[in-house]
């Protein structure tokens, strides 16, 4: 991901070609789950995500055109511009950060519940009466 979006006008075709490999992959495994009817948990977008089947797949191969058409595209088009800066990379950096720390939070919540009598039910840290 870091690739795609910080990657030289020259590199695009290339990290557009290793997006689509690793997906490639990713959905060869999953149909491979698939068809031996295995029950593993999806994790790719949060430990929320349901179980492997059709639905990721599908997601999946939305993803792996995507790359595709993004890897022809960058091999076709001349783009101009010197790449990445310091700047662009710590934006980035950062949104990624920001992106993690959601997710973590969005984990933790529900285990920040207090289920104590003395509290009220399902009352939440913070709102004890």
């Amino acid at each position: 991901g870091f690739w795609l979006l910080l990657a030289r006008p020259t590199q695009l075709p290339a990290a557009f070609a290793a997006s689509g490999a690793l997906l490639l992959l990713f959905t060869g495994w999953m149909a491979w789950v698939n068809a031996r009817r295995l029950r593993i948990r999806c994790g790719c977008f949060g430990a929320g995500e349901g179980e492997v089947g059709p639905r990721t797949m599908l997601r999946n191969a939305g993803l792996l055109a995507l790359a595709l058409l993004g890897w022809a595209l960058a091999a076709r088009i001349d783009t101009p511009g010197l790449g990445p800066t310091l700047p662009a990379f710590a934006v980035a950096l950062a949104l990624a950060l920001c992106v993690a720390l959601v997710q973590a939070a969005r984990l933790v919540l529900p285990h920040l519940v207090v289920t104590d009598a003395r509290f009220g039910a399902g009352s939440t840290l913070g709102e004890a009466e």
